[in-house]
């Protein structure tokens, strides 16, 4: 996925094997005001999780970094109180996927992007792909490591 005039820019190698765009969302940008439906059917409004640190999930099933990810995130949920997250897939609601969910005891919220509306706000093109916004609705870290998470978890 290009988008024109980012294409030459610096790249994150992931799951499906793309790059990730690093366009216009950097660190210091405002976070894109997105809506997605968690698996509950409940709204998911990034500007009304501001007043905490959000972790941006972009994951999907098949992935198996994605996979490898999701204990070192239920970490980070028990360690810090005050952090959301939400893991975003592009894969349809379904039993299958709400059986995974449970099956690998993500307990924050869920929630699918069938038509790519977020993953596009946040030009994502490959999977595991984290942003981490602050409580100003700031990006703190973009297409980031979780790894990168933590140390700017430890430093906000």
């Amino acid at each position: 996925m290009c988008f024109e005039g980012t294409c030459s820019r610096s790249a994150v190698i992931g799951c499906a094997g793309h790059a990730a765009v690093r366009g216009a969302l950097d660190r210091g940008a405002p976070a894109p005001d997105v809506t997605a439906t968690d698996l509950t059917g409940r709204t998911v409004r990034l500007a009304a999780l501001r007043g905490h640190r959000v972790v941006l999930d972009f994951w999907e099933t098949t992935c198996a970094p994605c996979q490898r990810a999701l204990p070192v995130l239920a970490d980070l949920a028990a360690r810090h109180a005050h952090l959301v997250i939400v893991s975003i897939t592009p894969e349809r609601a379904s039993d299958e996927l709400r059986a995974f969910v449970a099956a690998h005891r993500m307990t924050w919220s869920v929630a699918t992007d069938e038509a790519d509306v977020v993953g596009a706000a946040f030009h994502v093109a490959n999977y595991p792909t984290y942003y981490l916004v602050d409580e100003a609705g700031t990006i703190a870290c973009a297409a980031c490591t979780l790894e990168q998470v933590e140390r700017m978890l430890g430093s906000l």
